[in-house]
Parts: structure tokens; sequence; C-alpha cells
């Protein structure tokens, strides 16, 4: 079923819309300590990147947009990575998803996305979803499951260039 066209393109009908809208302001304290928020990120382009631990789509996608963020570091690009794990009740600790980010590489913001933040993007429920907002807080493209590393490049392209 997954595999099947038609489903994707009903699944995306159904997810899709936030092209355009304004950020939901969130604010969240990285897994480091520091504060962050939509009001830190203003005026400049991030994606808000939501995923689980052992998520196997996030597994390839994690790397990608490791790239995709030092690719772009002098346009600004960050990537926050929300994730998900207790909202979903997944049974992971603390120890598995450093275990996780370690053995990806990540070195990007992660933050533990709450029921209000998963709410406020639209009850995201798909793994992983991308929200890619440009300089002036709007969503400038939304993706949804596993993407490779040209629908990235496209998405943050978007995001970057509206100043």
């Amino acid at each position: 079923m997954l595999a099947d066209p038609q489903f994707g393109k009903d699944l995306e009908r159904t997810i899709a819309g936030w092209e355009g809208i304004a950020v939901p302001s969130f604010s969240a304290t990285t897994w480091d300590g520091k504060a962050l928020s939509s009001a830190t990120l203003a005026g400049r382009p991030y994606v808000v990147y939501f995923w689980f631990t052992g998520c196997p789509p996030c597994t390839k996608t994690a790397p990608l947009l490791m790239r995709l963020r030092t690719a772009h570091s002098a346009q600004g690009l960050e990537v926050v990575g929300a994730n998900a794990d207790e909202i979903l009740e997944l049974p992971y600790g603390d120890s598995d998803r450093r275990e996780y980010v370690r053995k990806l590489g990540i070195t990007f913001p992660l933050v533990t996305a709450t029921a209000a933040m998963q709410e406020s993007f639209g009850s995201v429920s798909v793994f992983p979803t991308f929200f890619f907002v440009n300089r002036k807080g709007k969503i400038a493209q939304q993706l949804v499951g596993l993407q490779d590393a040209g629908s990235l490049e496209e998405a943050a392209a978007l995001a970057i260039a509206e100043r």
C-alpha cells in the first residue's frame, strides 16, 4: 500500500497546503540546553525536521540534511531536528537518542517535540516531515516522507531565495 503511487498522492493532498503561510510559533530547549524558537531563527532560512529514533527514512535523510546545512551555511540555513519519541510514546531513552545522533553524525540543533509543537505544525503524523521556512518566516515548502538530496536541495533553494 505505501508503495502505491495513488496512496502517496492521497497522503500529500491530506497533509499539504502549508506553503506561503507563516511558520507556527514554537519555543524549545535544545538538547544541549540552549533556548531555540521561531523568534530566534527569524530573518534566516531554516528547516523544521520532525523525526523519531529508529525511523528508517529518517536514518537516510539526516545525513542529507547535514550536507545541506553545510552547503548553505553561508546563506544562514539552519536545520532544527524535532524528535517525536515522547509524543509517539516510543520506548527510546536519552542514551538511545544520543547513540542514534552520534552514529549518524548529527550536529544540527535538536529539540524534543512537544504535543503543542506537533499540533501547531498540523499534528504531524508521518515521519520524517520537513518545513522549509524562508527569511520572512513563511513556509516555502513542506515535504513528507523519505526525500532524496535533490528534493531537499530544491526546497532549501526556495527558502533561501525569498528575501
